[in-house]
């Protein structure tokens, strides 16, 4: 059974907007800062439609949460498992 290249490089093609959560949530475009773990948690625990401060220093002081940015947060969570 041979593998395609198409295979080996799938989750490429399931990223379709490369940094929309990191202009979500303000955050700078140096890839050496990362997005806390504590705001993607917090992001994943709030409701749709909630407002909250954000408890780190990096990023938009104050996060409103919409369905985009939850789908957003739970791909980025299960992303971060891969390393």
């Amino acid at each position: 059974m041979t593998k395609k290249k198409d295979d080996e490089f799938w989750i490429q093609g399931a990223i379709k907007h490369p940094g929309s959560l990191r202009r979500m949530l303000c955050m700078p475009k140096d890839k050496s800062v990362t997005i806390p773990k504590t705001v993607l948690d917090k992001i994943d625990d709030a409701d749709v439609g909630d407002t909250f401060d954000n408890p780190t220093q990096t990023g938009c002081s104050e996060i409103h949460v919409t369905k985009k940015m939850k789908q957003k947060v739970r791909a980025a969570q299960r992303f971060r498992s891969f390393h």
